[in-house]
């Protein structure tokens, strides 16, 4: 039920597995957000989470594998995925690393801006290199799975034995400091598929007018990248998109956004909270691009 960024996150896991005769249980240690297009994320759960204002309806920008374990071997594969605008992954070079599974081990990855790095047992194993159509950022759901499958390349030839187990010892995450890097989660309202103009990584209010909010990437000249959040309907409406950043070392932030306004609303405004604090900055009618700054956003 919550959304972890850049950073530093660590497993102590003893495996079921690492010969034909055990196959049969797919573990993971991994990342990625929630979308409404799988059953087995616990769709009811999810869905309620989504109506309270807790989750975004999208969130899935990523996949990082920390570890990927299908029961056949002793290797444990690392992978990256995206899912914006479709589905691509790759591993890092290596792409797995070999270890006892009889043994307690610790795996690692630290997501920083520009690369991934896995460890395993405290040494270094390998880097991602995020760079091109693999520069993406919305914090992400952290997964710990053991799931029974009956996909062969997972290990799903047969059954895993009544005793199969993933066993966990302790997970730990540590965000990192890193001056000047964007916190928020698809900020420029570039991500998505096609067809799909909700908000991927921010929560539509929907106690209001929800379809009044949207991505679009046509017809409005957007300051940067493809998209832009636009706000609008044909009669009057109520309507907010909002994101909450958590674990993120304490400091000063500045929010900025780049906005433009056909005017004549109410109120539009832009609203920052902290713990009981409240920062906000009423939007002017503009027909150009405006830069909305609000200082010493204290966390």
């Amino acid at each position: 039920t919550h959304n972890f960024g850049y950073g530093y996150y660590e497993i102590k896991v003893k495996l079921y597995g690492g010969s034909k005769e055990l196959a049969g249980l797919h573990q993971s240690f991994w990342s990625m957000g929630l979308t409404g297009t799988n059953e087995a994320e616990g769709k009811g759960v999810r869905d309620h989470l989504v109506t309270t204002g807790v989750i975004p309806k999208e969130n899935r920008v990523l996949e990082i594998d920390g570890f990927e374990h299908n029961s056949l071997n002793n290797k444990l594969a690392q992978n990256y995925h995206i899912y914006t605008p479709t589905h691509k992954s790759k591993a890092p070079i290596p792409e797995s690393t070999n270890r006892d599974l009889s043994n307690w081990i610790t795996i690692a990855y630290e997501w920083l801006p520009d690369r991934i790095n896995f460890y395993c047992d405290g040494k270094y194993i390998s880097t991602k290199h995020l760079d091109g159509i693999w520069t993406v950022y919305a914090p992400q759901n952290l997964w710990l799975t053991a799931l029974p499958v009956n996909v062969a390349a997972w290990g799903g030839l047969q059954k895993p034995s009544k005793n199969a187990a993933m066993q966990v010892d302790y997970v730990r995450f540590y965000a990192k400091v890193l001056s000047g890097v964007n916190r928020i989660g698809n900020p420029g309202f570039d991500y998505g598929q096609a067809k799909n103009t909700y908000p991927i990584a921010w929560i539509v209010d929907k106690q209001k007018d929800s379809n009044a909010a949207n991505v679009t990437t046509g017809g409005i000249s957007s300051k940067s990248g493809t998209g832009c959040l636009l706000f609008k309907s044909d009669k009057s409406y109520k309507t907010s998109v909002r994101q909450t950043i958590e674990f993120i070392p304490d400091g000063d932030y500045t929010f900025s956004a780049m906005v433009k306004s056909s005017g004549g609303q109410k109120h539009a405004s832009i609203i920052i909270k902290t713990g009981n604090k409240e920062q906000s900055v009423r939007l002017k009618e503009s027909s150009d691009w405006v830069k909305v700054v609000i200082p010493k956003v204290v966390v």
